[in-house]
C-alpha cells in the first residue's frame, strides 16, 4: 500500500494476508490456502505444538479474529492458573528500612536532609517477562482496528488483570526463551500467540498509545520458515543441512549483496540452492530462474530448485553450462497435501545431494 501526494491510497499485491481497516475504508486480503492449511502453517512455525483442541474455527470466521480468540482462551488459561510471580533485588530509597539498610548511603541522605533511607531489598511481584508480554499483546489487540470490537472488548477487560506489569514493547527476539521454566509452562502457548500477535499487528516495532490499523501476516516469511523447518527435520538425519536466508556476495569486491531463502548442503561438499515463491503462477518467472542460475554459479551449485505455490507440474530448465533448476510446486489444498509436496522435496534435495 502506497500514498502519494496527493493523499491517495495506492493498493499493490503483495505477501500478506490479513485485514487492514484505516481511513473509513476496509481491506480484506484472503489467503490461497484454505484456512485450515493457513492455520497448520502458523501452528507448525509458531511452536504452537500444544495447540488445544476446544478452540475450534467457527464457520466463516477471520484469521484475525481466530487467533484473538485463540489467544484470549490461553491468557484466561494462564490466570486461571496464577500469573507467575518472582523475587525482584531492588536497590533504593524508601521511607521506611526494607530487608537490608545501607548505613553509608543512608546517612549521606541525612546530610541533604533528605527523610529516606537506602536499603537493598527483595520485592514479589507479578513484573516479570512473560507477563510484560502477555500485556503488549492485549494491549495490541485492544488497539487493533481490524480486530472485531467484542475481541478487543474482551482484551480490555484482561489487562487490569495485569496491574503492576511495566506496559513494554517487547523484543520478539526474547519471546522464544521464555516459558521453558518448569514455574511457566503454562504460559507456553499464551507467549507463542502473544508472539504471532505482535507480529501480525506491528505493535513490537510502535512506541507510545497509536492505534494499529492491520492484522497482517506475511505468507511469503511463512512459506519459508515451514520449508526450512519440514527439510531440516527430514535432511538432518541424513547428514544434510538447511541454511536459511545465507549471505554473500556477487562480486569480488563485496559490494553486491545476495541471499538465497535456503542452500541445503550436502556431507559430500554438494549444494542445492532452493528459492520458495509464495505465488502461484503459469510458469516460472523469467528473473526468479535468472536469480537462482545467479546464485549457483557464485555458490558453487550445480542444482537449484524453485518452490512455488500450486499443484502446477513444471518441466526441469537445463542452462546450457549444465545448471539444472528443478520446478517444484507445493499443494496447499489441505495439510496433508502440504506435507506430501514438501516430503517430495525433501526427497528430490537426497537425490541431488548423494
Amino acid at each position: 500500500m502506497e500514498f502519494d501526494r496527493t493523499g491517495a491510497t495506492r493498493i499493490i499485491p503483495g505477501p500478506y494476508v490479513g485485514r487492514f481497516h484505516a481511513a473509513g475504508f476496509d481491506l480484506r486480503i484472503e489467503p490461497k490456502v484454505p484456512i485450515q492449511t493457513l492455520l497448520s502453517m502458523l501452528v507448525e512455525v509458531s511452536g504452537l505444538v500444544e495447540w488445544r483442541p476446544d478452540v475450534g474455527v467457527a464457520e466463516g470466521e477471520r484469521l484475525e479474529d481466530f487467533i484473538a480468540r485463540a489467544y484470549l482462551h490461553e491468557v484466561g488459561e494462564v490466570l486461571r492458573q496464577g500469573l507467575h510471580r518472582l523475587y525482584v533485588r531492588h536497590d533504593d530509597q524508601v521511607i521506611a528500612v526494607r530487608g537490608r539498610l545501607d548505613v553509608r548511603r543512608t546517612a549521606n541522605l541525612h546530610s541533604r536532609a533528605r527523610p529516606q533511607v537506602h536499603c537493598e531489598f527483595d520485592e514479589f511481584t507479578n513484573d516479570t517477562p512473560e507477563n510484560r508480554v502477555l500485556l503488549a499483546a492485549l494491549r495490541a489487540l485492544v488497539m487493533n482496528e481490524a480486530v472485531s470490537q467484542n475481541w478487543r472488548a474482551r482484551a480490555r477487560i484482561l489487562r487490569p488483570e495485569f496491574l503492576g506489569v511495566t506496559e513494554v514493547i517487547p523484543e520478539l527476539g526474547g519471546i522464544d526463551r521464555l516459558g521453558s521454566d518448569p514455574r511457566t509452562r503454562h504460559y507456553r502457548l499464551a507467549l507463542r500467540l502473544a508472539a504471532l500477535i505482535l507480529r501480525a499487528t506491528g505493535f513490537h516495532e510502535r512506541h507510545g498509545a497509536l492505534r494499529s490499523p492491520g492484522f497482517l501476516v506475511n505468507m511469503n516469511a511463512l512459506f519459508e520458515t515451514l520449508l526450512t523447518k519440514r527439510l531440516s527435520a527430514s535432511l538432518k538425519p541424513l547428514g544434510m543441512e538447511v541454511r536459511s536466508q545465507v549471505r554473500d556476495t556477487l562480486d569480488v569486491e563485496g559490494r553486491v549483496n545476495i541471499r538465497p531463502d535456503l542452500l541445503v548442503c550436502g556431507p559430500n561438499g554438494r549444494r542445492v540452492v532452493v528459492d520458495a515463491k509464495y505465488k502461484v503462477a503459469q510458469e516460472p518467472a523469467q528473473a526468479d530462474l535468472y536469480q537462482l542460475v545467479t546464485y549457483c554459479r557464485v555458490l558453487g551449485a550445480s542444482n537449484a530448485v524453485l518452490v512455488g505455490a500450486g499443484e502446477q507440474p513444471y518441466p526441469m530448465v537445463t542452462v546450457r553450462d549444465g545448471t539444472k533448476v528443478y520446478l517444484e510446486s507445493m499443494s496447499l489444498t489441505t495439510p496433508t497435501a502440504l506435507a506430501r509436496s514438501i516430503q517430495h522435496l525433501a526427497s528430490l534435495l537426497e537425490q541431488l545431494l548423494t
